[in-house]
Protein backbone atom coordinates (compact mmCIF):
# COMPACT_ATOMS: atom_id res chain seq x y z
CA UNK A 1 0.00 0.00 0.00
CA UNK A 2 0.77 3.66 -0.12
CA UNK A 3 3.46 4.96 2.94
CA UNK A 4 1.90 8.14 4.36
CA UNK A 5 3.36 11.08 2.74
CA UNK A 6 5.56 13.69 4.14
CA UNK A 7 6.47 17.32 3.34
CA UNK A 8 5.08 21.04 4.18
CA UNK A 9 1.09 21.75 3.08
CA UNK A 10 -0.27 24.96 2.66
CA UNK A 11 -3.71 26.08 0.99
CA UNK A 12 -5.80 29.36 0.41
CA UNK A 13 -9.42 29.74 0.02
CA UNK A 14 -11.19 32.97 -1.20
CA UNK A 15 -15.13 33.22 -1.51
CA UNK A 16 -17.31 35.78 -2.33
CA UNK A 17 -20.48 35.82 -1.67
CA UNK A 18 -23.67 37.63 -4.35
CA UNK A 19 -27.11 37.72 -4.49
CA UNK A 20 -27.89 37.76 -0.87
CA UNK A 21 -25.55 34.84 -0.50
CA UNK A 22 -27.47 32.18 -3.31
CA UNK A 23 -24.36 32.64 -5.51
CA UNK A 24 -20.93 32.13 -4.88
CA UNK A 25 -17.45 33.14 -6.60
CA UNK A 26 -14.30 31.02 -4.88
CA UNK A 27 -10.25 30.96 -5.55
CA UNK A 28 -8.62 28.24 -3.90
CA UNK A 29 -5.22 26.48 -4.08
CA UNK A 30 -3.36 23.63 -2.70
CA UNK A 31 1.04 24.11 -1.94
CA UNK A 32 3.14 20.74 -1.38
CA UNK A 33 6.44 21.43 -1.23
CA UNK A 34 9.37 18.95 0.27
CA UNK A 35 6.76 15.78 -1.01
CA UNK A 36 7.78 12.47 0.09
CA UNK A 37 5.92 9.12 -0.15
CA UNK A 38 5.57 5.36 -1.02
CA UNK A 39 3.85 3.54 -3.37
CA UNK A 40 4.18 0.10 -3.39
CA UNK A 41 8.31 -0.28 -4.53
CA UNK A 42 8.43 3.48 -5.85
CA UNK A 43 8.99 6.26 -3.96
CA UNK A 44 9.04 9.86 -4.59
CA UNK A 45 10.64 12.68 -3.02
CA UNK A 46 12.17 16.20 -3.39
CA UNK A 47 8.50 16.68 -4.92
CA UNK A 48 6.58 19.87 -5.43
CA UNK A 49 2.50 19.32 -5.88
CA UNK A 50 0.19 22.67 -6.88
CA UNK A 51 -3.64 22.79 -7.29
CA UNK A 52 -6.05 24.80 -7.81
CA UNK A 53 -9.52 26.23 -9.08
CA UNK A 54 -11.56 29.37 -10.02
CA UNK A 55 -15.13 29.38 -10.52
CA UNK A 56 -18.54 29.51 -9.17
CA UNK A 57 -21.47 27.99 -7.21
CA UNK A 58 -24.82 28.61 -7.37
CA UNK A 59 -26.23 25.99 -4.83
CA UNK A 60 -28.86 23.29 -6.78
CA UNK A 61 -28.45 25.35 -9.93
CA UNK A 62 -25.14 25.59 -11.76
CA UNK A 63 -21.35 24.48 -10.98
CA UNK A 64 -18.78 26.64 -12.68
CA UNK A 65 -15.03 25.91 -12.61
CA UNK A 66 -13.59 28.43 -15.08
CA UNK A 67 -10.30 26.99 -14.41
CA UNK A 68 -8.21 24.38 -13.06
CA UNK A 69 -4.69 23.31 -12.70
CA UNK A 70 -2.60 20.46 -11.41
CA UNK A 71 1.52 20.34 -11.59
CA UNK A 72 3.70 18.04 -10.35
CA UNK A 73 7.75 18.46 -10.14
CA UNK A 74 10.88 17.14 -8.81
CA UNK A 75 13.83 18.44 -7.68
CA UNK A 76 12.84 21.79 -10.37
CA UNK A 77 11.97 19.17 -13.49
CA UNK A 78 8.79 19.52 -14.45
CA UNK A 79 6.77 15.51 -14.01
CA UNK A 80 3.35 16.70 -15.74
CA UNK A 81 0.54 18.79 -15.75
CA UNK A 82 -3.30 18.59 -15.74
CA UNK A 83 -5.70 21.46 -16.57
CA UNK A 84 -9.20 22.39 -17.41
CA UNK A 85 -12.73 24.31 -17.46
CA UNK A 86 -15.92 22.30 -15.98
CA UNK A 87 -19.71 23.32 -15.79
CA UNK A 88 -22.10 21.40 -14.38
CA UNK A 89 -26.06 22.14 -14.97
CA UNK A 90 -28.42 20.01 -12.46
CA UNK A 91 -31.61 21.26 -13.39
CA UNK A 92 -31.10 20.55 -16.44
CA UNK A 93 -28.55 17.50 -16.06
CA UNK A 94 -26.16 18.84 -18.70
CA UNK A 95 -22.14 18.91 -18.31
CA UNK A 96 -19.37 20.27 -20.39
CA UNK A 97 -15.98 20.64 -19.87
CA UNK A 98 -12.61 20.76 -21.91
CA UNK A 99 -9.36 18.94 -20.40
CA UNK A 100 -5.88 18.77 -21.28
CA UNK A 101 -2.86 17.06 -19.81
CA UNK A 102 0.70 17.10 -20.46
CA UNK A 103 3.37 14.50 -19.11
CA UNK A 104 7.40 14.17 -19.43
CA UNK A 105 7.97 10.59 -20.05
CA UNK A 106 11.74 10.35 -19.22
CA UNK A 107 11.19 12.20 -16.19
CA UNK A 108 7.82 10.55 -14.88
CA UNK A 109 9.13 7.01 -15.98
CA UNK A 110 12.39 7.52 -14.09
CA UNK A 111 10.41 7.21 -10.78
CA UNK A 112 7.33 5.05 -12.05
CA UNK A 113 9.38 2.46 -14.14
CA UNK A 114 7.87 0.09 -16.48
CA UNK A 115 10.20 -3.34 -17.03
CA UNK A 116 12.13 -3.47 -20.75
CA UNK A 117 11.32 0.33 -20.98
CA UNK A 118 13.96 2.68 -21.56
CA UNK A 119 13.02 6.49 -21.99
CA UNK A 120 15.62 9.19 -23.29
CA UNK A 121 13.08 11.73 -23.97
CA UNK A 122 9.25 12.24 -24.97
CA UNK A 123 5.98 14.33 -24.49
CA UNK A 124 2.31 12.50 -23.68
CA UNK A 125 -0.22 15.26 -24.40
CA UNK A 126 -4.38 15.04 -23.89
CA UNK A 127 -7.13 17.01 -24.89
CA UNK A 128 -10.70 16.16 -24.92
CA UNK A 129 -14.27 18.14 -25.26
CA UNK A 130 -16.79 16.36 -22.85
CA UNK A 131 -20.44 17.69 -22.70
CA UNK A 132 -23.70 15.71 -21.95
CA UNK A 133 -27.27 16.45 -22.56
CA UNK A 134 -30.86 15.04 -22.99
CA UNK A 135 -29.29 11.14 -22.67
CA UNK A 136 -26.31 11.46 -24.94
CA UNK A 137 -22.69 12.22 -24.23
CA UNK A 138 -20.28 13.39 -26.96
CA UNK A 139 -16.61 13.45 -26.83
CA UNK A 140 -13.66 14.70 -29.13
CA UNK A 141 -10.29 14.74 -28.13
CA UNK A 142 -6.66 13.85 -29.32
CA UNK A 143 -3.82 11.86 -27.68
CA UNK A 144 -0.36 12.86 -28.73
CA UNK A 145 3.13 11.39 -28.26
CA UNK A 146 5.69 13.38 -29.16
CA UNK A 147 9.61 12.91 -29.61
CA UNK A 148 10.20 9.99 -27.95
CA UNK A 149 13.24 8.45 -28.18
CA UNK A 150 14.49 4.98 -26.23
CA UNK A 151 13.59 1.43 -26.76
CA UNK A 152 11.16 -1.01 -25.51
CA UNK A 153 12.85 -3.96 -25.83
CA UNK A 154 13.40 -5.35 -28.56
CA UNK A 155 11.79 -1.91 -30.29
CA UNK A 156 14.33 0.75 -31.07
CA UNK A 157 12.57 4.32 -31.45
CA UNK A 158 14.08 7.68 -32.02
CA UNK A 159 12.37 11.69 -32.61
CA UNK A 160 9.44 9.00 -32.54
CA UNK A 161 5.68 10.54 -32.28
CA UNK A 162 2.09 9.04 -32.94
CA UNK A 163 -0.77 11.38 -33.39
CA UNK A 164 -4.12 10.28 -32.69
CA UNK A 165 -7.61 11.98 -32.56
CA UNK A 166 -11.22 10.48 -32.01
CA UNK A 167 -15.04 12.10 -31.62
CA UNK A 168 -17.51 9.52 -30.67
CA UNK A 169 -21.02 9.75 -28.71
CA UNK A 170 -23.25 7.48 -26.64
CA UNK A 171 -26.66 7.83 -26.79
CA UNK A 172 -29.81 5.96 -25.95
CA UNK A 173 -27.29 2.57 -25.37
CA UNK A 174 -25.87 2.97 -28.45
CA UNK A 175 -22.10 3.73 -28.44
CA UNK A 176 -20.59 5.37 -31.78
CA UNK A 177 -17.31 6.10 -32.70
CA UNK A 178 -17.78 8.25 -35.63
CA UNK A 179 -13.80 8.94 -35.83
CA UNK A 180 -10.73 7.66 -34.23
CA UNK A 181 -7.85 8.39 -36.24
CA UNK A 182 -4.02 7.20 -35.67
CA UNK A 183 -0.79 7.91 -37.30
CA UNK A 184 2.53 7.10 -36.90
CA UNK A 185 5.42 9.11 -37.38
CA UNK A 186 9.59 9.06 -37.60
CA UNK A 187 10.68 12.53 -37.89
CA UNK A 188 9.03 15.07 -39.76
CA UNK A 189 7.80 13.77 -42.43
CA UNK A 190 4.28 12.41 -42.68
CA UNK A 191 3.68 8.75 -43.30
CA UNK A 192 0.28 8.06 -43.25
CA UNK A 193 -2.52 6.79 -40.71
CA UNK A 194 -5.13 4.22 -39.87
CA UNK A 195 -8.95 4.97 -39.59
CA UNK A 196 -11.11 3.50 -37.84
CA UNK A 197 -14.86 3.74 -37.11
CA UNK A 198 -17.21 1.60 -34.80
CA UNK A 199 -21.16 1.67 -33.49
CA UNK A 200 -21.99 -1.09 -30.62
CA UNK A 201 -25.52 -1.59 -29.14
CA UNK A 202 -25.33 -1.96 -25.54
CA UNK A 203 -28.63 -3.45 -25.06
CA UNK A 204 -28.71 -5.77 -28.22
CA UNK A 205 -24.76 -7.09 -28.12
CA UNK A 206 -24.15 -6.08 -31.35
CA UNK A 207 -21.71 -4.05 -33.37
CA UNK A 208 -19.61 -3.63 -36.08
CA UNK A 209 -15.93 -1.78 -36.37
CA UNK A 210 -13.78 -0.80 -39.11
CA UNK A 211 -9.95 -0.21 -40.03
CA UNK A 212 -9.05 0.82 -43.05
CA UNK A 213 -5.25 2.74 -43.96
CA UNK A 214 -4.31 6.42 -45.57
CA UNK A 215 -1.05 6.39 -47.39
CA UNK A 216 0.58 4.25 -44.66
CA UNK A 217 4.30 3.91 -45.28
CA UNK A 218 6.67 1.42 -43.64
CA UNK A 219 8.90 4.45 -41.96
CA UNK A 220 6.85 4.58 -38.74
CA UNK A 221 6.49 0.86 -38.18
CA UNK A 222 10.29 0.55 -38.93
CA UNK A 223 11.12 -0.36 -35.40
CA UNK A 224 8.59 -3.66 -35.21
CA UNK A 225 9.45 -4.61 -38.54
CA UNK A 226 13.19 -4.77 -37.66
CA UNK A 227 12.81 -6.37 -34.84
CA UNK A 228 10.58 -9.33 -36.22
CA UNK A 229 12.58 -9.74 -39.92
CA UNK A 230 15.68 -11.23 -40.13
CA UNK A 231 16.51 -8.66 -43.04
CA UNK A 232 15.95 -5.12 -43.19
CA UNK A 233 13.21 -3.28 -45.31
CA UNK A 234 14.08 0.11 -46.25
CA UNK A 235 10.89 1.23 -47.77
CA UNK A 236 7.42 0.20 -48.68
CA UNK A 237 3.84 0.78 -48.02
CA UNK A 238 0.88 -1.21 -45.83
CA UNK A 239 -2.80 -1.48 -47.01
CA UNK A 240 -5.33 -2.06 -44.14
CA UNK A 241 -9.31 -2.49 -45.37
CA UNK A 242 -11.21 -4.96 -42.86
CA UNK A 243 -14.49 -4.85 -41.00
CA UNK A 244 -15.20 -6.68 -37.85
CA UNK A 245 -19.10 -7.59 -36.84
CA UNK A 246 -20.95 -8.83 -33.99
CA UNK A 247 -24.07 -10.34 -34.17
CA UNK A 248 -26.41 -10.34 -31.69
CA UNK A 249 -27.06 -14.07 -31.77
CA UNK A 250 -23.44 -13.92 -30.98
CA UNK A 251 -22.01 -14.55 -34.41
CA UNK A 252 -18.71 -12.47 -35.05
CA UNK A 253 -16.96 -11.80 -38.31
CA UNK A 254 -14.10 -10.26 -39.72
CA UNK A 255 -13.81 -9.85 -43.17
CA UNK A 256 -10.50 -7.58 -44.88
CA UNK A 257 -7.31 -7.36 -46.45
CA UNK A 258 -4.03 -6.16 -46.20
CA UNK A 259 -0.96 -5.72 -48.53
CA UNK A 260 2.56 -5.36 -48.45
CA UNK A 261 3.34 -3.30 -51.79
CA UNK A 262 6.85 -2.68 -53.00
CA UNK A 263 8.69 -3.13 -50.01
CA UNK A 264 12.72 -2.64 -50.58
CA UNK A 265 15.09 -5.03 -49.13
CA UNK A 266 18.91 -4.62 -48.17
CA UNK A 267 20.42 -5.94 -51.16
CA UNK A 268 21.37 -9.78 -50.39
CA UNK A 269 24.38 -12.17 -50.11
CA UNK A 270 25.51 -11.90 -53.33
CA UNK A 271 25.04 -7.98 -53.59
CA UNK A 272 22.48 -7.72 -55.50
CA UNK A 273 19.09 -5.84 -54.82
CA UNK A 274 16.32 -7.67 -55.06
CA UNK A 275 12.66 -6.81 -56.76
CA UNK A 276 10.04 -4.88 -54.70
CA UNK A 277 8.06 -7.26 -52.54
CA UNK A 278 4.45 -7.34 -52.99
CA UNK A 279 2.23 -9.45 -50.99
CA UNK A 280 -1.29 -9.64 -49.72
CA UNK A 281 -3.94 -12.01 -47.57
CA UNK A 282 -7.54 -11.86 -48.03
CA UNK A 283 -9.64 -13.15 -44.74
CA UNK A 284 -13.18 -13.98 -44.48
CA UNK A 285 -13.68 -16.13 -41.50
CA UNK A 286 -16.34 -15.91 -38.80
CA UNK A 287 -17.13 -17.30 -35.16
CA UNK A 288 -20.36 -18.89 -33.48
CA UNK A 289 -19.77 -20.73 -29.71
CA UNK A 290 -16.67 -22.85 -29.91
CA UNK A 291 -17.05 -23.22 -34.18
CA UNK A 292 -14.66 -21.21 -36.53
CA UNK A 293 -15.56 -20.85 -40.05
CA UNK A 294 -13.07 -20.05 -42.59
CA UNK A 295 -14.82 -18.93 -45.71
CA UNK A 296 -11.92 -18.20 -47.62
CA UNK A 297 -8.05 -17.85 -46.49
CA UNK A 298 -6.17 -16.63 -49.63
CA UNK A 299 -2.24 -15.26 -49.63
CA UNK A 300 -0.72 -14.41 -52.55
CA UNK A 301 2.73 -12.96 -53.98
CA UNK A 302 3.44 -11.26 -56.92
CA UNK A 303 3.44 -14.23 -59.81
CA UNK A 304 6.28 -15.34 -61.02
CA UNK A 305 7.04 -16.65 -65.10
CA UNK A 306 6.96 -20.14 -63.43
CA UNK A 307 3.78 -19.95 -60.72
CA UNK A 308 0.99 -18.15 -59.68
CA UNK A 309 2.28 -17.24 -56.16
CA UNK A 310 -1.15 -18.06 -54.63
CA UNK A 311 -2.00 -20.06 -51.36
CA UNK A 312 -5.97 -20.79 -50.08
CA UNK A 313 -7.50 -22.44 -47.42
CA UNK A 314 -10.89 -22.64 -46.21
CA UNK A 315 -12.97 -25.10 -43.71
CA UNK A 316 -14.18 -24.84 -40.23
CA UNK A 317 -12.37 -26.39 -36.97
CA UNK A 318 -14.54 -26.94 -33.57
CA UNK A 319 -12.21 -25.48 -30.65
CA UNK A 320 -14.80 -27.16 -27.53
CA UNK A 321 -13.12 -29.56 -25.31
CA UNK A 322 -15.80 -32.12 -25.67
CA UNK A 323 -18.11 -33.90 -27.54
CA UNK A 324 -16.39 -31.11 -30.74
CA UNK A 325 -17.92 -31.72 -33.71
CA UNK A 326 -15.68 -33.24 -36.91
CA UNK A 327 -13.54 -30.47 -38.51
CA UNK A 328 -11.97 -30.06 -41.90
CA UNK A 329 -9.74 -27.49 -43.47
CA UNK A 330 -8.18 -27.49 -47.02
CA UNK A 331 -5.47 -25.95 -48.86
CA UNK A 332 -5.20 -25.42 -52.30
CA UNK A 333 -2.23 -23.76 -54.56
CA UNK A 334 -1.54 -23.94 -58.29
CA UNK A 335 1.67 -22.75 -57.86
CA UNK A 336 4.49 -21.45 -55.10
CA UNK A 337 7.69 -19.91 -56.38
CA UNK A 338 9.36 -19.47 -52.86
CA UNK A 339 12.27 -18.19 -53.81
CA UNK A 340 11.24 -14.51 -52.83
CA UNK A 341 10.39 -15.44 -49.53
CA UNK A 342 13.55 -16.83 -49.10
CA UNK A 343 14.89 -13.45 -50.24
CA UNK A 344 13.26 -12.02 -47.53
CA UNK A 345 14.32 -14.27 -44.62
CA UNK A 346 17.89 -14.89 -45.65
CA UNK A 347 19.65 -11.80 -44.62
CA UNK A 348 23.12 -10.71 -46.12
CA UNK A 349 26.33 -12.57 -45.56
CA UNK A 350 28.80 -11.04 -43.25
CA UNK A 351 31.74 -11.82 -41.66
CA UNK A 352 32.62 -13.05 -38.30
CA UNK A 353 32.89 -10.50 -36.12
CA UNK A 354 35.52 -12.13 -34.02
CA UNK A 355 36.06 -14.92 -31.31
CA UNK A 356 32.90 -16.65 -30.33
CA UNK A 357 32.40 -16.21 -26.39
CA UNK A 358 32.88 -19.98 -24.44
CA UNK A 359 29.33 -20.75 -23.14
CA UNK A 360 29.48 -21.09 -19.76
CA UNK A 361 29.77 -24.70 -18.45
CA UNK A 362 26.55 -27.00 -18.22
CA UNK A 363 25.25 -27.84 -14.95
CA UNK A 364 24.98 -32.29 -14.00
CA UNK A 365 22.31 -33.57 -15.36
CA UNK A 366 19.31 -34.93 -13.81
CA UNK A 367 17.53 -37.98 -14.33
CA UNK A 368 16.20 -37.88 -17.75
CA UNK A 369 12.10 -37.05 -17.56
CA UNK A 370 9.39 -37.78 -20.70
CA UNK A 371 8.01 -34.34 -21.83
CA UNK A 372 4.43 -34.41 -20.62
CA UNK A 373 1.51 -35.45 -22.38
CA UNK A 374 -0.03 -32.40 -24.97
CA UNK A 375 -3.33 -31.65 -24.92
CA UNK A 376 -4.22 -30.44 -28.35
CA UNK A 377 -6.22 -27.33 -29.11
CA UNK A 378 -9.00 -29.16 -30.93
CA UNK A 379 -9.90 -32.69 -30.98
CA UNK A 380 -11.43 -33.66 -34.25
CA UNK A 381 -9.64 -32.14 -37.22
CA UNK A 382 -8.85 -33.23 -41.04
CA UNK A 383 -6.36 -30.56 -42.74
CA UNK A 384 -5.66 -31.78 -46.81
CA UNK A 385 -3.44 -30.08 -48.68
CA UNK A 386 -2.95 -29.92 -52.66
CA UNK A 387 -0.25 -28.18 -53.93
CA UNK A 388 0.44 -28.70 -57.55
CA UNK A 389 3.74 -26.99 -57.23
CA UNK A 390 6.22 -25.76 -55.08
CA UNK A 391 9.33 -24.30 -56.67
CA UNK A 392 12.61 -22.55 -55.20
CA UNK A 393 15.02 -22.50 -57.66
CA UNK A 394 16.30 -25.64 -58.99
CA UNK A 395 14.18 -27.64 -56.94
CA UNK A 396 10.70 -28.49 -58.51
CA UNK A 397 8.16 -30.29 -56.35
CA UNK A 398 4.59 -31.20 -58.05
CA UNK A 399 1.81 -33.11 -56.99
CA UNK A 400 2.09 -32.59 -53.42
CA UNK A 401 -1.14 -34.85 -51.05
CA UNK A 402 -1.01 -34.44 -47.65
CA UNK A 403 -3.88 -35.34 -45.16
CA UNK A 404 -3.39 -34.49 -41.19
CA UNK A 405 -5.89 -36.27 -39.03
CA UNK A 406 -6.42 -35.19 -35.41
CA UNK A 407 -8.28 -37.28 -33.40
CA UNK A 408 -8.19 -36.15 -29.71
CA UNK A 409 -4.39 -36.58 -28.44
CA UNK A 410 -2.99 -38.41 -31.94
CA UNK A 411 -1.93 -36.68 -35.00
CA UNK A 412 -1.76 -39.30 -38.29
CA UNK A 413 -0.40 -38.01 -41.43
CA UNK A 414 -1.22 -40.21 -44.60
CA UNK A 415 -1.16 -39.79 -47.28
CA UNK A 416 1.97 -37.22 -47.88
CA UNK A 417 3.46 -37.85 -51.44
CA UNK A 418 5.35 -35.73 -53.68
CA UNK A 419 7.23 -35.87 -56.25
CA UNK A 420 10.88 -34.36 -56.32
CA UNK A 421 12.37 -33.12 -59.45
CA UNK A 422 9.86 -36.17 -60.75
CA UNK A 423 11.10 -38.29 -57.92
CA UNK A 424 8.37 -39.97 -56.08
CA UNK A 425 8.64 -39.35 -52.11
CA UNK A 426 5.86 -40.88 -49.68
CA UNK A 427 5.64 -40.59 -46.19
CA UNK A 428 2.78 -41.66 -43.45
CA UNK A 429 3.62 -41.03 -39.60
CA UNK A 430 1.12 -41.25 -36.70
CA UNK A 431 1.86 -39.92 -33.08
CA UNK A 432 0.06 -40.07 -30.00
CA UNK A 433 0.94 -37.56 -28.12
CA UNK A 434 -1.63 -37.54 -25.44
CA UNK A 435 1.04 -40.14 -23.45
CA UNK A 436 4.25 -39.03 -21.85
CA UNK A 437 7.09 -38.67 -24.59
CA UNK A 438 4.60 -39.66 -26.86
CA UNK A 439 4.18 -42.72 -29.29
CA UNK A 440 5.27 -42.58 -33.06
CA UNK A 441 5.69 -44.73 -36.37
CA UNK A 442 7.32 -43.02 -39.52
CA UNK A 443 7.40 -44.63 -43.08
CA UNK A 444 9.48 -43.00 -45.57
CA UNK A 445 10.17 -43.70 -49.14
CA UNK A 446 12.35 -41.61 -51.43
CA UNK A 447 13.22 -43.04 -54.64
CA UNK A 448 15.94 -41.22 -56.79
CA UNK A 449 16.07 -37.78 -55.72
CA UNK A 450 18.40 -35.45 -57.74
CA UNK A 451 21.00 -33.81 -55.14
CA UNK A 452 22.33 -31.05 -58.10
CA UNK A 453 18.68 -28.77 -57.46
CA UNK A 454 19.81 -28.66 -54.00
CA UNK A 455 23.14 -27.90 -54.10
CA UNK A 456 22.39 -25.57 -57.01
CA UNK A 457 19.96 -23.80 -55.10
CA UNK A 458 21.13 -22.82 -51.79
CA UNK A 459 24.40 -22.59 -53.27
CA UNK A 460 24.58 -20.45 -56.77
CA UNK A 461 28.30 -19.93 -56.31
CA UNK A 462 28.84 -24.10 -56.13
CA UNK A 463 26.50 -24.79 -58.86
CA UNK A 464 27.50 -28.05 -60.52
CA UNK A 465 29.69 -29.57 -57.61
CA UNK A 466 27.23 -31.86 -56.89
CA UNK A 467 25.39 -34.48 -58.89
CA UNK A 468 23.70 -38.02 -58.20
CA UNK A 469 20.92 -39.10 -56.51
CA UNK A 470 19.76 -39.90 -53.13
CA UNK A 471 17.68 -43.20 -52.18
CA UNK A 472 16.07 -43.29 -48.48
CA UNK A 473 13.85 -45.91 -47.08
CA UNK A 474 12.98 -45.76 -42.96
CA UNK A 475 10.36 -47.34 -40.59
CA UNK A 476 10.89 -45.84 -37.43
CA UNK A 477 8.70 -47.16 -34.51
CA UNK A 478 9.47 -45.95 -30.84
CA UNK A 479 7.59 -44.83 -27.22
CA UNK A 480 9.30 -41.72 -25.45
CA UNK A 481 12.27 -39.37 -26.54
CA UNK A 482 14.75 -39.45 -23.45
CA UNK A 483 17.42 -41.73 -24.17
CA UNK A 484 16.57 -44.58 -21.87
CA UNK A 485 13.17 -44.68 -23.85
CA UNK A 486 15.11 -44.69 -26.95
CA UNK A 487 17.37 -47.72 -25.75
CA UNK A 488 14.30 -49.43 -24.79
CA UNK A 489 11.61 -48.91 -26.85
CA UNK A 490 13.30 -47.54 -30.41
CA UNK A 491 13.09 -50.12 -33.50
CA UNK A 492 13.57 -49.82 -37.14
CA UNK A 493 15.26 -49.94 -40.31
CA UNK A 494 16.65 -46.68 -41.89
CA UNK A 495 18.37 -46.81 -45.29
CA UNK A 496 20.30 -44.69 -47.03
CA UNK A 497 21.88 -44.39 -50.52
CA UNK A 498 23.72 -41.96 -52.49
CA UNK A 499 24.37 -43.06 -56.68
CA UNK A 500 26.78 -40.71 -58.52
CA UNK A 501 27.54 -38.55 -56.50
CA UNK A 502 30.33 -36.54 -58.10
CA UNK A 503 31.06 -34.47 -54.43
CA UNK A 504 33.36 -32.39 -53.70
CA UNK A 505 32.74 -31.94 -49.71
CA UNK A 506 34.78 -29.29 -48.72
CA UNK A 507 33.18 -26.87 -51.29
CA UNK A 508 29.54 -27.41 -50.73
CA UNK A 509 27.07 -25.71 -48.68
CA UNK A 510 23.46 -27.52 -49.21
CA UNK A 511 21.45 -28.71 -45.91
CA UNK A 512 22.09 -31.99 -47.41
CA UNK A 513 25.87 -32.06 -46.90
CA UNK A 514 27.28 -33.07 -44.18
CA UNK A 515 31.57 -32.42 -43.16
CA UNK A 516 33.84 -34.88 -42.88
CA UNK A 517 37.20 -34.84 -40.54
Amino acid sequence: GAAAPGGQLSATLKLQAEREGTFLRFDTGIQARNLATSVGSNRIDNASLDLSAIGALEPTKDLRIEKFSASLQRLGQPLGTLGGILQVQSAGGKLGGQFSADIQLRESLALWPVQGLQVNAGRLRFNADLSTAAGSTNVTGAVMLSEFTGKFDPYQFADYQVNAQFSGALSQDVLNLTRFTIAPQAGLQKDGSVDATARYDIAKRSGVVTLKSQNLTLQPLQPFVDALMPRKVKSGGIELDSTVTLAADGEAGVKGSLRLAKWVLNPGSQGAEPAPLNASAVLDAGLKGSLVTLRNLTLALDPTARATNTLSARGQVDLATTNARPGRIEIQSPGLDLAPVYDLFNPPSQASAGTASKPAPASAPGPEREPDAIRLPVQKLDIDVDLARVIFREIDITQWKTRVSIDSGSIKVNPWTLKMNNAPVSLSATANLGVPGMIYDLNLSADRIPLAPWNNSFDPSGKGRVGGSLIAKAQIKGAGITGPSIQKNLAGDIQFAATNLNLAVTSTKTPLDRKST
